[in-house]
């Protein structure tokens, strides 16, 4: 009789929205739900869902709206242990955070037992903008397929669009703590396209990651390189950046931190690289050293090379700021 009755209010409007009422009240988070349609038991559209953390003096609170939120599913897999969703989409996604915190952060994530697996086969937002303090970060599209079974989670033709960049990414994580990080990841852009296999692995506090890269643009010979660095959650260091180019050689190492105003510092030396591969009318050879820094909306640069084009000696020095 329980069984028939779940089945009985699932398989309908009216009792579907009461489950959900009864879920959110009990749930004891600050969610609203606006314009519910259709059934628990196959397809669920949400008009607009609002969500709001606890509030701090100190952070505010962070604030998560979804418009048209569109949700496909098959009830019946559950008999299989599975949690299969073929659709799961979104026409906006706003994300408003608050404050950074000092404090840490500790990734606990269930493992799926007994044999579950949670699937997505397609999950698609057309806009999402991610707000923190002042900023503003905007993407244009979002989609994905994802697997979730035991500890490890897999991502594949996940793609996103912001301005004229698009990037695609396959990957997968291990989502215990330690935590381990493998994917490929292409971006493409009108004048250039680059591809990095990267690992990451650690905690979200501390962790360490690898890979190499490779970059192609038309006019000039493809780079071809590795890097390594660590990293917290609110700061990337790259220790170390090496590339094949021009017959020479480039090198680099950096700081990024994004823990309050953007900071970004990058020391890189070129060295023995050949112009004639770049340009066949300026024969020659160049070394050059460079930094450039940035923070906020400032930005420096410092460059000096030396070298022959066209058997002439080549020295440059070269210093730029803006505020």
């Amino acid at each position: 009789t329980l069984l028939l009755t779940a089945t009985l209010m699932v398989s309908s409007e009216s009792g579907s929205r009461w489950l959900i009422s009864q879920a959110l009240e009990f749930s004891g988070q600050d969610i609203e739900l606006r314009g519910v349609e259709g059934r628990l038991i196959d397809e669920l559209r949400i008009e607009k869902l609002l969500y709001r953390s606890a509030a701090s003096k100190q952070r505010g609170r962070t604030e998560v709206q979804i418009q048209a939120l569109r949700l496909v599913w098959d009830a019946a897999a559950l008999w299989q242990q599975q949690i299969r969703v073929s659709t799961l989409s979104a026409a906006a996604l706003d994300i408003s955070l608050a404050a950074p915190s000092d404090a840490s952060f500790e990734l606990s994530v269930p493992a799926l037992g007994g044999g579950w697996t949670i699937g997505v086969d397609q999950l698609n937002i057309d806009a999402m903008s991610l707000r923190k303090q002042q900023a503003l970060t905007q993407l244009d599209e979002i989609s994905l397929s994802a697997l979730y079974q035991g500890e490890r989670l897999s991502v594949s033709d996940a793609s996103l669009r912001l301005q004229m960049l698009e990037a695609r990414l396959d990957g997968n994580v291990v989502l215990a703590n330690p935590f381990n990080f493998d994917a490929k990841l292409n971006l493409k852009q009108p004048a250039w396209q680059a591809q990095t296999r990267l690992q990451v692995q650690g905690t979200p506090n501390e962790y360490t990651l690898e890979g190499t890269l490779s970059i192609a643009k038309p006019s000039l010979p493809e780079l071809a390189g590795h890097y390594s660095g660590n990293g917290s959650l609110g700061e990337l260091r790259l220790q170390v950046f090496q590339a094949d180019t021009l017959a020479g050689t480039l090198q680099g190492s950096g700081l990024l931190n994004w823990k309050n105003a953007l900071r970004l510092e990058f020391d890189v030396q070129g060295r023995d690289l050949q112009t004639t591969d770049w340009n066949a009318d300026f024969p020659g050879k160049v070394n050059f050293s460079g930094q450039f820094g940035m923070l906020g909306q400032a930005m420096s640069l410092n460059l000096s090379a030396d070298g022959r084009l066209r058997d002439y000696p080549l020295e440059v020095q070269l210093r730029a700021k803006s505020n």
